[in-house]
């Protein structure tokens, strides 16, 4: 699943875990 929000683009797969790529850097979630 992928949400765009301006100009942040948030991954997000089924282990648990998401990516946030905003301009171009990456940060890890975890939910």
């Amino acid at each position: 699943m992928k949400a765009k929000i301006r100009d942040t683009e948030i991954y997000f797969d089924i282990d648990g875990c998401g990516l946030i790529r905003h301009n171009s850097e990456y940060f890890m979630i975890l939910y």
